[in-house]
Parts: structure tokens; C-alpha cells; sequence
């Protein structure tokens, strides 16, 4: 369900891709996938058309987190291989 669901948000967005809340809804369900680096694209892009977007600062900076905490999933912190970040 969810795969068909973003198939069809692909589309929309493709169709419309300078239309802000086609770049929210985009965001919001890359980030709902797991695909972070992709989500933050797509909040960075809706940046640049609507700055005043409410709440856009926070889905960047979560997205962006995501993101981080993902290409740090794999080191260790400390030194300790045992010690790894906790995945939320």
C-alpha cells in the first residue's frame, strides 16, 4: 500500500514539482520510507520556493538528523565496537 502510495505522490511531484505542498508531501513520505538524504532534498527544495512554510526548519532539521544518525549507524563512538548508536 504504502509502495503504491508513493508511486502515485512520484508522479504528482513530477507533474508538479515547483508546487510547494507537492515538495512537503514528498518530503514527508521519503522520510516516512527511511530515505532521508532524499527527504532533506526535498524540504531544502521546498526551502528555496517558500521560506515561510510553517514548520520547515524543524522537518529539515529532522530529516537531516536521520540522515546523519544513519551514515553513523555502522561506526563505533568511543572506541568500543559493542557501543553503537541506538536507531529510533
Amino acid at each position: 500500500m504504502l509502495h503504491a502510495a508513493s508511486d502515485a505522490a512520484e508522479t504528482a511531484w513530477r507533474l508538479t514539482a515547483s508546487n510547494p505542498l507537492a515538495l512537503f508531501e514528498r518530503g514527508a513520505t521519503l522520510l516516512d520510507q527511511g530515505k532521508y538524504r532524499l527527504a532533506y532534498e526535498a524540504f531544502s527544495a521546498l526551502h528555496r520556493i517558500d521560506r515561510e512554510w510553517p514548520f520547515l526548519l524543524e522537518w529539515l532539521v529532522r530529516a537531516r538528523a536521520h540522515w546523519l544518525r544513519e551514515e553513523k549507524s555502522g561506526q563505533t563512538i568511543r572506541g568500543n565496537k559493542e557501543y553503537l548508536p541506538c536507531r529510533s
